[in-house]
């Protein structure tokens, strides 16, 4: 049986969106970190369960939005912001998945700048309740560990502009995984 998992990847020194600690409850903090996979071709199964809490499916939400689900935990758990609303600098955490909770809610968002003959190199994951706030690796650190925020959307009409945004710019990056399937006895 083949299984879809998805890193979502930062053009920023490489880092994917992951659960920190892998602590699979409600507020825990969601943050930037090394892929924990060598090759994602084949890999191995002592590698894949060290990256689980870097896995993620994009699950459809009301409105044109998406849920971003953590593979870990009782599969309810979702990417939102501290509180109930979305406003600048609030941090990224996991809640338990509601219909009612808009601050759940996420949309890729092209860049002006950053596409080739393939199609777009990136996106923003911008926010349901404010398309301009869009999930941001604070500080443009590239350093494991570093906390996601809701931020202002910055511009890329120029190249420069692109470069300066590669803290907000992410893609997803899927992992096609062989699994033994349930066996059936009797």
């Amino acid at each position: 049986m083949m299984n879809l998992r998805s890193f979502l990847m930062s053009n920023l020194g490489g880092l994917v969106i992951e659960v920190h600690n892998s602590v699979a409850e409600p507020d825990t903090p969601v943050d930037a970190n090394n892929v924990r996979l060598r090759s994602r071709l084949n890999p191995t199964p002592q590698e894949l369960a060290a990256a689980q809490n870097q896995f993620w499916w994009l699950v459809n939400g009301p409105d044109g939005g998406f849920y971003i689900q953590s593979k870990l935990g009782p599969g309810n758990l979702v990417i939102q912001t501290e509180g109930r609303d979305v406003a600048s600098g609030r941090k990224l955490q996991l809640g338990t998945q509601s219909l009612t909770a808009k601050n759940q809610l996420w949309q890729w968002a092209p860049t002006t700048l950053g596409s080739n003959s393939n199609g777009p190199t990136g996106f923003f994951l911008a926010s349901m309740l404010d398309k301009d706030l869009v999930i941001d690796i604070k500080g443009g650190r590239d350093s494991p560990g570093s906390l996601l925020q809701v931020f202002p959307k910055k511009r890329t009409t120029t190249q420069e502009e692109y470069v300066e945004a590669s803290n907000q710019i992410w893609t997803q990056m899927p992992i096609l995984v062989e699994e033994q399937g349930p066996t059936r006895t009797g």
